[in-house]
C-alpha cells in the first residue's frame, strides 16, 4: 500500500467522523425551534429538550442544518 493510499483511507476516515446527519425536518426538532414556538428564549427550549432526553422520550444527535451550521436536534426515540 502507498502512502498516498494510506492517506486516503485516513482522510475518509475523519471524514466519516466528523461528519453529521442532515437536520430531516419531519423527525428533528432543535431548542430554537421549539423556543420559537412557545415564545421563550433558546435556553428554555434547550432545557426542556434536554429534560425529555433525561427520561428517555428523546435522543439528543448532532446534524448539520440547511445553512450549514452544526445544531443540537432531538427526535423521539424508535
Amino acid at each position: 500500500m502507498s502512502i498516498q493510499e494510506e492517506y486516503n483511507e485516513l482522510l475518509e476516515d475523519l471524514v466519516r467522523e466528523c461528519s453529521y446527519d442532515e437536520f430531516d425536518p419531519s423527525k428533528d426538532v432543535t431548542a430554537q425551534m421549539l423556543a420559537d414556538k412557545l415564545g421563550v428564549s433558546w435556553r428554555v427550549g434547550r432545557d426542556i429538550l434536554e429534560d425529555n432526553v433525561r427520561i428517555g422520550a428523546l435522543i439528543g444527535h448532532k446534524v448539520r442544518l440547511p445553512n450549514g451550521k452544526i445544531s443540537m436536534a432531538y427526535k423521539k426515540k424508535e
